[in-house]
Parts: structure tokens; sequence; C-alpha cells
């Protein structure tokens, strides 16, 4: 009961951290986001960080903010007048990359079949199944870019949307906000390069992300 309590208080004082820093990151998975989010703790505090990297030197023991929540979720934790006084980015990323990177590093971490191929998995992935337990039902790797960026009338509520293409140019426009020189320089991840996942895709791959990512294809304005 003592530990809940401390771990409340914790969080609450997070929260407070956050409202005084005047920075929220929205972490898209798969968009350099445990890269950002680490370098962000290292300058304003845990409350920015993870507990679940691949990289044992980074990680928190206990994490203060899930990972991915959209910025919708984030608002109704900080209250609508605080996230209004934050300065909100993200990153997207060519949803072609994102979903090959998604399934490579869910097959590196265990969360689905080694053997699974790519193709495999998209059809998986591209029928939706109902059932909670399914690696292919968890709403973060359904959620496109723009989920995670609307309020529930679909306007856009983070100050500014870079790109992964454009990481370096995107984000000096945040350093200077965020008074973080160095950010975007740590890499905890690996990911594949943007000029080779063409190679992973056919035509029936391709047209199937097309479907899924239907959204982010027509609002940022991505082609394969």
């Amino acid at each position: 009961m003592l530990s809940e309590i401390s771990l409340y208080l914790k969080y609450r004082l997070g929260l407070d951290i956050i409202r005084q820093s005047g920075v929220w990151f929205v972490d898209i998975p798969r968009t350099s986001s445990s890269s950002i989010r680490t370098e962000l703790s290292r300058h304003y505090g845990p409350v920015y960080g993870k507990s679940d990297l691949q990289d044992s030197t980074l990680n928190l023991k206990k994490q203060l903010i899930p990972s991915h929540l959209t910025a919708l979720e984030m608002r109704q934790r900080i209250g609508n007048e605080s996230w209004n006084g934050l300065f909100t980015f993200s990153i997207v990323r060519n949803p072609w990359a994102r979903m090959l990177s998604i399934f490579q590093y869910r097959r590196t971490v265990g969360e689905i079949d080694q053997n699974t191929s790519y193709s495999e998995y998209l059809s998986l992935f591209f029928g939706k199944p109902e059932n909670p337990e399914s690696p292919y039902h968890y709403h973060g790797y359904y959620y496109q870019a723009v989920d995670y960026l609307v309020d529930e009338f679909g306007e856009f509520m983070v100050n500014f949307v870079g790109r992964y293409e454009n990481r370096e140019n995107d984000l000096e426009l945040v350093r200077k906000k965020c008074g973080c020189p160095k950010l975007g320089a740590l890499h905890t991840q690996g990911s594949p390069n943007e000029e080779t996942y063409l190679s992973f895709y056919d035509q029936e791959t391709r047209d199937m992300v097309s479907v899924i990512c239907k959204k982010d294809i027509e609002v940022f304005g991505y082609q394969f």
C-alpha cells in the first residue's frame, strides 16, 4: 500500500515537472521515440524516460508515464489548461517503412514467432483479430500516426509534427524550443534504412499497407 502511494505521489510530481518544463513529446512507436524520450529524461528528469529499452543502461526501474500515449490520453492526464501551455511535438514516418520497422522490432523482442514472414505478419495484422491476447490486437500497433495526434473531433493537438525522413532538420526547431542542444543524437534501437525498405515489398504487401495506413498516407502525403 505504501509503495502504491509513493508511486502515485511520484506520478503527480512528474506531471508537475512536465508542466514546469513546458514540453511534451507524443511518442509514436518506431519513429525514434525511445531515443527522444531518453534524451528528454536526461534533460528534464525521469518522468520522460522509459523502462523497457533494449539497452538496459538506459532503463528506468519505474516508468511514471506509459509509452505511446496519444495526445488526447496525455491531455486527459495533465488537464486541458496545462496541455495548452506546453510545447507539444511528435515525429511521423513513412507508413511502409514504419510497418516494416514494427515487424522487425516485434520479432526481435519475441512478441511474434521468429519464423513469421513479413507477408504473413501483414496478412494477420490486416485481419484485425478481436482476441485481446493476439499479438495483432494491441492498439498501439493498429493506431496510425495521425490517431496519436488528434482530438476526439479529429483536430490536431500538437504544435509541431516532424518527419522521420527529415529528422535532423525538423528536430532543430524542437532543440531550440526545448533547450536540448543534442536532441536527436541518440539512437537506442535499430531500424531499417529508409532507402532499403522497398526491397521487402511486393505489390500485395504494398497494397495491404496502403489500406492499413490509409489515413496517414492521405494526411501526410506519403508515397511508397
